[in-house]
Formats: structure tokens, C-alpha cells, sequence
């Protein structure tokens, strides 16, 4: 009976884009290589968002050799839901921080892997996603991506080409 009592949201269904963000570093690299790739991911998520659309963000982690009985290791993670709000703080924890992958994505892995874990806990490097778990992500910042010169290259390039998400016929 009284207006304006109580406001609930109503979800309306639209389109979800997947950004993949390649968090895998290596011993040696500086924590500024993720730091780039990761805030590129970042301004990517916030201008999709601004654009209307829900935006689904996975970390993923490429490894060789990790274990025993593990000769190739990937690990996706779950950052942010497509029907989660943006987070922009938890977001750029997540995939700009290199504390997060070595201190919870990597002892995570290391817990379920089969097999006697590697002394050097495998090999890292830049290694890319293989083709096989690219499927479902439509947009994808991989670990060579390591300056800013390189990430502002890669956003510039998938902004352009997520201008045509704002065509309903795309």
C-alpha cells in the first residue's frame, strides 16, 4: 500500500562475455609483469560492464612438469560470476597482485596434484593456454603480455572489437 516501500532488482537476461586472464608467473619474474596483464583485464571488465553486459573473469594457470605424474597442469579459477557485481578492489587483488597466485592458486594446485610435487614446483615461464581450454572464453590476456606498453596494446585491440557487443545483431 505505501510506495516506494521496498525496491528489488529484477535480473534481465543479456549477454555474458568470459575474460580469461593467464595469472602464471614464474620465480623470477617481477610482480610488475602481472600487474599490467592483470589491470589491462581489469579496464576491459569495467568497460564491458559500463556497456551493459555481465562479465564472467577466470584465472588461469599453465604449468609443465608439476608433479610425478603430471606432465601438463591447467587450473582455472573462478574470479568473478557473470551475475556478480564488479568488484574492482577483489578483482585487481586477484589477477594483479603475483602474491595471489603464488600464495593461493599455486599451494591449491599443489594440494590435489597426484604424484610427488616437483621440488621447483614445475615449470612456469610464459607458457600459453593451450588451444584445447581457450573454448568458452572470448576474450583472452595471456602471460606474455608482461609490460604496459604490451597491455595497452592488447586492450586497445580487444576494445575495438568489443565495440560490435553493442550491436544487438552481433
Amino acid at each position: 500500500p505505501y510506495c516506494w516501500e521496498q525496491s528489488q532488482r529484477e535480473p534481465q537476461p543479456r549477454r555474458t562475455v568470459t575474460i580469461g586472464v593467464n595469472v602464471t608467473v614464474y620465480w623470477a619474474q617481477e610482480p610488475e609483469e602481472l600487474l599490467y596483464r592483470g589491470a589491462a583485464a581489469c579496464a576491459l571488465a569495467d568497460v564491458l560492464t559500463a556497456r551493459g553486459l555481465n562479465v564472467r573473469i577466470l584465472g588461469l594457470s599453465v604449468g609443465s612438469d608439476c608433479s610425478s605424474k603430471v606432465r601438463k597442469l591447467v587450473t582455472t579459477v573462478e574470479l568473478k560470476r557473470g551475475d556478480m557485481p564488479l568488484d574492482m578492489a577483489a578483482l585487481a587483488t586477484a589477477v594483479c597482485d603475483v602474491g595471489f597466485f603464488r600464495m593461493i592458486v599455486m599451494p591449491a594446485e599443489f594440494r590435489h596434484l597426484p604424484g610427488v610435487v616437483d621440488r621447483g614446483l614445475g615449470t612456469r615461464g610464459n607458457q600459453k593456454l593451450p588451444t584445447a581450454d581457450r573454448r568458452g572464453i572470448d576474450y583472452l590476456i595471456e602471460s606474455d603480455v608482461t609490460s604496459r606498453g604490451a597491455a595497452v596494446k592488447w586492450l586497445r585491440g580487444v576494445v575495438d572489437d568489443a565495440s560490435q557487443l553493442n550491436n544487438p545483431q552481433a
